[in-house]
């Protein structure tokens, strides 16, 4: 035999809907036996804020508690305080910054001032002053000699403080007051004149020092000028500078017609004589233009190439010789030239010569003699030209060389004649350095002996104070305000009381956060049950009682009513359904729970069978009146083979006990899931539900073996005693279970968890049903808070209780009627004294 896992077809059809009275409207469950641990976390809301002001009026006795207290205290405040009185001024004092450069500078030393001041009026030192010139004055008259100086400084101008002065009288109060601001002035006015004693004193060795300064600046100055002949320096220094300035500029022309021959080189290899000529004659008009005037005239415009007039004298005035002519150069070679010939355009002569020749070739032939010497001084002519122009060509680079050596040595001499004068700039810097420090000492110590005068001259009164408002007493007490103590203490223990109830809410871990566990274990909430022990009277919790009735409708009875629907949408129409009931601990009313709901399920006309399934502490059978020492641990053990010889009817019709039996040790190794099951499928085919009630599953591991065994399983909490890690516990043990829920049981109709669960959410349904709510139905039918009693009868509240009776009775018959299919009678009560409540 083998377990029934959810997949199983006995595991029951999926529910169709939550308890319609669910506030919250929690979501339908998913198909089959499903474990709880599989089931989806119920997702989190965002916090409500009706939950704080649950928590307020659960905990408005405490904050009421300590509200009463605070206003009590500060009314005793009020009355045991000593009243003060106060006096009171206007006082302006002369603050005298710093002297800043700026706006903001001069700001911050005004505040430092003004804080400087608020420290010494309400300073130890001027306080102790004070006491001692008045103790001999007021130590008889007054019972306490101490006082409260108040200072605050006006916001528009920082010089201006207003003074108070508190005291148990008016008139010690002003005196003291008067007496404070004649010590501040003596203080203020002695401070001053040490400061200004202080500040004479600084200056002047400040002026001694900067007096010695000078001297030693002076001394070193006429030494200076001694040693370095200041007067012949600076006359040699303007003669050189000028004489510099002429050698650069004679510098720089001849490095520019040396830079122009150069480059003309390459362009004069093979040029004529006049071409040479006139380059060289060029580059000396360059030269005078850019610098060279002083030294050379410009040449005439009307210059011939080759002539010897002109240029010659303009040579003979720059001191330099021109280019030879090229006669010259053909009567220096002894070429034969006449000297008309010589005078002549060497090259027009070669050109005529040339032409002549070819004329004279018509008549003559080559080899005459007058034809070959025509041919001979036409070659004499070509040499002597190009002689001509070699010997200039060699003259312009021999001046070329020329110039370099006079740039040489120009620059040299520059050189030398720039050291000498940048000696005499540095002796001049020098110089200047040292008189322009003398000036400055001289005018700091100017300074310095203009403040000492300032200073010296200036009266210590000018930066004393003014009282602008004179000392005045306030005749009413300032002290205590009864109106502002009252307030502050209502307020602060008000507060204090709010605190402390969400405190003592935060640290309880008592099971009252319904929605985290919802959320955070991700189990159903599926109804509550109020606590029976404040409305029912002689009720024993420890101990399983039948509180539901019939005949006449009452609380217990629409509570399981309500229980009991819920369960039934949740496991459906399947026959043979077996629920089991655990808790978290004992004494969380598992086994009232199970009897009540097993009454109400067979007011249906459903064939139930009750298991009492706690083996160490199992007692549904007193309750119901059976008496029998055999019962579900006899067949577990083996000692009886039929369980129907176990299973006995109740007083109540369609309701059937499996007791526990005698308790054996060895009995819980037999609650095997497998045996389990195979006994409830056998139940299952003559009842319609089976309702285990089993050992605290936080406790023993009884409840779990048989909670895997069952189709589903209903945990059972109670208000005050099951924690949120005794639940979470519970629901670790139930691994592999259909956990179907948690039930609450025990809460507080009238209590501290009225309010929170009211405002909380979950009960504020029951406004909705009217007489069925807690509250209207036992204020209605005169049940009582704390026992019921009967209504009269005829009165209204008589007949509106058997309207009632009859509503509920009638529902249980229909509901058996679709059960059965036929209508069924109403079972008859049970007999007097077998657990049922009566009215």
């Amino acid at each position: 035999m083998e377990i029934i896992r959810p997949d199983h077809p006995h595991a029951g059809p999926p529910p169709t809907a939550t308890a319609p009275e669910h506030a919250a409207g929690t979501a339908a469950m998913e198909p089959g036996r499903q474990s709880h641990g599989s089931r989806a976390p119920v997702p989190a809301d965002q916090s409500d804020p009706r939950r704080y002001l649950g928590v307020l009026l659960s905990f408005w006795w405490l904050i009421l508690l300590i509200t009463l207290l605070g206003t009590a205290a500060g009314a005793a405040y009020c009355i045991l305080t000593t009243p003060l009185y106060r006096a009171v001024c206007r006082y302006e004092i002369e603050l005298a910054p710093g002297g800043g450069q700026n706006n903001r500078t001069s700001i911050e030393d005004t505040a430092q001032a003004a804080a400087r001041q608020r420290q010494i009026l309400n300073g130890s030192r001027l306080r102790s002053q004070v006491m001692g010139k008045l103790t001999q004055k007021w130590s008889g008259v007054v019972s306490s000699l101490n006082v409260k100086v108040g200072i605050r400084q006006d916001r528009e101008i920082p010089s201006i403080f207003d003074v108070s002065v508190d005291g148990v009288t008016g008139d010690y109060a002003l005196d003291y007051l008067r007496e404070m601001i004649n010590e501040f002035q003596e203080v203020r006015r002695a401070r001053a004149l040490e400061a200004n004693e202080n500040a004479l004193r600084y200056l002047w060795l400040e002026k001694q020092k900067l007096a010695q300064e000078q001297e030693d600046a002076q001394n070193t100055l006429v030494k200076f000028q001694k040693e370095n002949n200041i007067r012949f320096t600076e006359a040699k220094q303007e003669f050189d500078e000028k004489f510099l300035t002429n050698l650069v500029q004679r510098q720089n022309a001849l490095r520019t017609e040396r830079t122009m021959l150069e480059t003309q080189f390459p362009f004069l290899e093979n040029a004529n004589a006049d071409t040479i000529q006139n380059a060289y004659q060029l580059t000396m008009e360059t030269h005078q233009i850019t610098g060279g005037a002083p030294y050379a005239a410009a040449a005439p415009a009307g210059q011939q190439p080759g002539g010897a007039g002109p240029a010659a004298d303009n040579a003979a005035a720059s001191g330099r010789a021109p280019l030879p002519s090229i006669g010259t150069v053909i009567a220096a070679a002894g070429g034969g030239m006449t000297s008309a010939q010589a005078g002549q355009n060497l090259d027009e002569y070669i050109a005529r010569a040339e032409a002549e020749y070819q004329d004279l070739l018509g008549t003559y032939k080559p080899s005459h003699p007058a034809m070959r010497e025509m041919k001979r001084q036409i070659e004499a002519a070509k040499r002597n030209l190009r002689f001509a122009a070699d010997s200039s060509l060699k003259q312009l680079r021999s001046r070329f060389e020329a110039l370099k050596i006079q740039e040489g040595a120009l620059d040299s001499s520059a050189r030398s004649w720039r050291g000498e004068l940048d000696l005499s700039v540095s002796q001049r810097a020098t110089y200047d350095s040292l008189r322009a420090k003398v000036e400055h000492l001289k005018q700091l110590h100017d300074q310095v002996f203009t403040r000492i005068i300032e200073t010296t001259a200036k009266n210590a009164d000018t930066s004393f104070s003014y009282m602008l408002e004179p000392p005045t007493a306030i005749r009413e007490a300032v002290w205590p305000n009864p109106t502002r103590i009252m307030t502050l203490a209502i307020l602060a223990s008000i507060c204090l009381g709010i605190g402390l109830a969400f405190l003592i809410d935060f640290f309880d871990t008592s099971l009252l956060d319904i929605m985290a566990i919802e959320e955070k274990l991700g189990l159903q909430y599926i109804s509550s049950i109020p606590s029976w022990d404040r409305m029912i009277p002689n009720l024993d919790m420890k101990n399983a009682q039948v509180v539901v009735r019939r005949d006449k409708s009452n609380v217990p009875s629409e509570v399981y009513r309500s229980l009991r629907t819920t369960l039934e949408q949740m496991m459906g129409d399947r026959h043979g359904y077996a629920l089991a009931i655990t808790s978290t601990e004992a004494n969380e009313g598992k086994s009232l729970t199970a009897l009540n709901l097993a009454v109400t399920f067979s007011w249906t006309g459903h064939k139930i069978l009750l298991v009492d399934g706690d083996l160490r502490r199992g007692k549904l059978h007193s309750p119901l009146s059976i008496e029998t020492k055999i019962g579900f641990t006899d067949l577990l053990l083996g000692r009886v083979n039929d369980w129907r010889e176990v299973v006995y009817p109740t007083s109540y019709e369609n309701l059937f006990l499996l007791p526990v039996g005698k308790y054996n040790h060895s009995a819980p190794e037999l609650l095997d899931p497998v045996k389990v099951r195979a006994l409830i499928d056998e139940w299952g085919k003559e009842y319609d539900l089976i309702i285990f009630d089993t050992a605290p599953v936080g406790r023993v591991v009884d409840g779990a073996l048989i909670a895997r065994a069952c189709d589903g399983t209903m945990l059972v909490t109670r208000q005050r005693i099951s924690t949120f890690a005794g639940v979470r516990h519970a629901a670790h043990r139930l691994e592999g279970a259909n956990l179907l829920g948690f039930c609450l049981n025990g809460i507080e109709i009238t209590g501290k968890q009225l309010g929170y669960f009211n405002y909380y959410g979950y009960f504020r349904r029951f406004g909705r049903y009217g007489h069925y709510a807690y509250y209207n139905y036992y204020d209605r039918y005169k049940y009582g808070q704390y026992g019921y009693g009967a209504a009269a009868p005829g009165s209204p509240e008589a007949i509106a209780a058997a309207a009632a009776a009859a509503a509920a009775a009638k529902e249980d018959a229909a509901a058996a009627a679709d059960h059965n299919g036929k209508p069924s009678s109403p079972a008859p009560p049970p007999p007097h004294g077998v657990g049922l409540i009566d009215s």
